[in-house]
């Protein structure tokens, strides 16, 4: 049997691929800028060994969130080794490259990820073939859900809420300045608390101050990625991510003000990837 995962930093979505057993099975993101190769085997095994049997798994293909390079990939490789210890092949990518899979197949476009981080790419139906290069939360991820919870938790901060979102903001999370400052700089996974402020934007995505925010973020993420390319004005722009999903009336407006034709928006690759794998 074949398993399938395809991780951003937030969830890992696994499934197992076999005549008889099509399941799906969710696990805490692994992204080996912020996780050691022990501390992904620990994951495993306390997430997702419980559930499966890791013996019967032949091989493996991982795409995740900050698998840039082999020697992160190394560490994803081997953290998983420990777990399934008898699968034959273990393949670990970029989550990019599962997610210009995912949603071209074999097709040439404009691939994107909308999800905690973000991130772009040309694809040429085989390899990813040109990215702008990401530049995290702090620098870059425009688009991302953890860029918009940034601006949204700039703009209370920096009394630039309408007072009816400033108090609905307070009511919901009773948080003041120096517990938003100590979590983002001084505990783990910051993208993520960034993130999980995107729940507020689609609770008041009426109100057009939010809905603003929310389409200025992704223009700038088309502004500053997918326009890069020279040939993102000839091919469909396809996303795939919970951000992407869950606003995409506003980001289709945003592509077709920028004058990109809007491919498919998925919430999560892992069908796409089954097909593409099959």
């Amino acid at each position: 049997m074949h398993l399938i995962a395809d991780s951003g930093s937030t969830t890992t979505t696994w499934s197992i691929t076999s005549a008889d057993n099509n399941g799906i099975y969710k696990t805490t993101g692994i992204n080996p800028f912020f996780l050691t190769q022990n501390e992904i085997s620990d994951l495993l095994k306390k997430e997702l060994a419980s559930q499966i049997d890791t013996d019967s798994i032949t091989k493996i293909f991982f795409y995740g969130a900050g698998c840039s390079s082999e020697k992160r990939c190394e560490v994803v490789r081997q953290g998983i080794k420990e777990v399934f210890k008898n699968t034959e092949e273990i393949t670990v990518d970029h989550d990019l490259l599962g997610a210009a899979r995912a949603l071209c197949q074999h097709e040439a476009g404009i691939a994107t990820i909308l999800g905690t981080g973000s991130n772009s790419c040309y694809y040429d139906g085989k390899e990813v073939i040109e990215n702008v290069p990401a530049l995290g939360f702090i620098m870059g991820d425009e688009g991302s859900g953890a860029y918009m919870g940034k601006k949204l938790i700039r703009a209370h901060i920096y009394k630039e809420l309408p007072t009816e979102l400033s108090e609905r903001f307070d009511l919901k999370y009773k948080l003041d300045k120096n517990e938003i400052l100590d979590t983002v700089y001084k505990q783990p996974h910051p993208n993520r608390f960034l993130a999980s402020f995107s729940r507020f934007l689609s609770e008041n995505i009426e109100h057009k101050f939010i809905s603003e925010l929310v389409y200025e973020c992704f223009n700038e993420f088309i502004i500053s990625q997918v326009l890069k390319y020279d040939l993102a004005t000839s091919l469909k722009m396809n996303s795939v991510g919970s951000i992407a999903f869950t606003f995409s009336g506003i980001l289709e407006q945003a592509v077709r003000d920028n004058g990109i034709e809007m491919g498919i928006i998925v919430q999560d690759p892992i069908q796409k990837l089954i097909e593409f794998h099959s």
